[in-house]
């Protein structure tokens, strides 16, 4: 087939047979005239044409405008065409553009979102944004100021009075609680790690119920994240895209993994901790996601793509800093060296690997065996 023909079948459509309307065989040429179509069709000895149709020549119209710069004067074609067809892309991109461009910020910020366009986004929110500053800044600036003033004089004030007393009694007796006494003890560890993790080998702080808390919060905190992190940071376009059930997943099967197989390691090359320490330590290891990582989520929301620097590096030290935390765990619940610790992890982590590996082979073999069981039944059923 030529390249003529190549394209003419591409735009009608190849006749396999079916005899449909506007499909061709062997096209061998083709011309336009006015706003119609003309092919000539060898095989069938038949001249085709084709006609524009309105939601053709409302797109064309817009797309000719926008091309030329006019967004304005091609938002109605563009109105029409979402008329006809809500999924085209850049009528959404062009009715941004056109809103931009007369200031409409609100409404860019909804096109450009649903154009799947980030830039146009951060773009659009930053000039938001500054609106809102320019005419916002000034009065909350003065309230942190005399926040800030009445706060001091207050912190003066109750030195000298003790109005807080009573809070700080109930505040003792609460740390009598387990679980609230295990939830101040996270927050040792961000100035004396090593010594937590000592109090957790000894069995003296810490507990499973709360270290099972601890990675509750960490899967809500990753289901949040897909639902609540900036459009401009977020990978999914719209809610429905997100695979909650897979994130889950993704999110449990490792922390479960990194348990199981930091023990049995350990239990093999003369680990001190227990089953018990290494789910407990891990759990309080990851206390910089689980204090941090909502609220930097929170944060990415009011950020456009010239903040990216802070969001990013803002996740990247959280992860840095859970990971120092979990070297500095095996080291002190099994009581290894630096060398120890460091074999310990890439061993730890090769087990990972291999459970995965096995898992997706028996995945593979278990699915074959049944298809296999199922082909035979349904065969005994035939000739049954």
């Amino acid at each position: 087939m030529t390249r003529t023909a190549r394209c003419c079948s591409g735009f009608g459509g190849l006749d396999r047979g079916d005899q449909r309307l506007g499909l061709l065989s062997n096209p061998t040429a083709i011309e336009r005239v006015g706003e119609n179509l003309y092919v000539l069709d060898k095989e069938k000895n038949a001249v085709v044409t084709y006609q524009v149709t309105a939601f053709a020549r409302e797109l064309h119209n817009g797309v000719r405008l926008y091309m030329e710069g006019f967004y304005t004067e091609a938002r109605p074609f563009f109105n029409d065409v979402l008329n006809f067809n809500g999924l085209v892309i850049l009528s959404y991109e062009a009715l941004a553009s056109a809103a931009y461009k007369d200031s409409d910020y609100a409404n860019a910020l909804q096109f450009y979102r649903l154009a799947e366009n980030r830039a146009g986004y951060s773009e659009t929110f930053w000039e938001l944004r500054n609106a809102v500053l320019q005419r916002h800044l000034g009065n909350a600036i003065g309230v942190m100021f005399f926040g800030w003033i009445a706060f001091s004089v207050f912190g003066r004030l109750e030195r000298r009075y003790r109005w807080l007393d009573p809070l700080r009694a109930l505040g003792e007796r609460a740390q009598k609680i387990h679980l609230i006494d295990d939830f101040v003890f996270m927050f040792r560890f961000i100035k004396q790690p090593m010594d937590s993790f000592y109090y957790i080998k000894k069995n003296l702080r810490g507990s499973l119920l709360f270290a099972g808390l601890i990675y509750l919060w960490i899967v809500i905190i990753r289901v949040l994240a897909l639902y609540l992190t900036g459009f401009v940071f977020s990978p999914y376009a719209t809610w429905w895209q997100i695979d909650v059930e897979m994130e889950i997943v993704f999110t449990v099967v490792p922390l479960a993994l990194w348990n199981i197989a930091n023990y049995l390691i350990a239990t093999i090359s003369d680990g001190e901790g227990s089953l018990r320490h290494v789910i407990i330590g891990s759990a309080y290891s990851l206390f910089p996601y689980v204090l941090l990582g909502l609220p930097i989520t929170l944060i990415s929301n009011v950020l456009t793509l010239n903040e990216e620097f802070i969001y990013s590096f803002s996740m990247q030290l959280v992860w840095l800093w859970s990971g120092i935390m979990l070297v500095i765990m095996v080291k002190e619940v099994h009581n290894f060296s630096f060398g120890e610790t460091v074999r310990n992890i890439l061993a730890t982590l090769f087990t990972m690997a291999m459970f995965l590996l096995t898992t997706y082979i028996l995945y593979v073999l278990f699915t074959q065996l049944y298809e296999f069981v199922a082909a035979v039944i349904r065969e005994v059923g035939l000739r049954g």
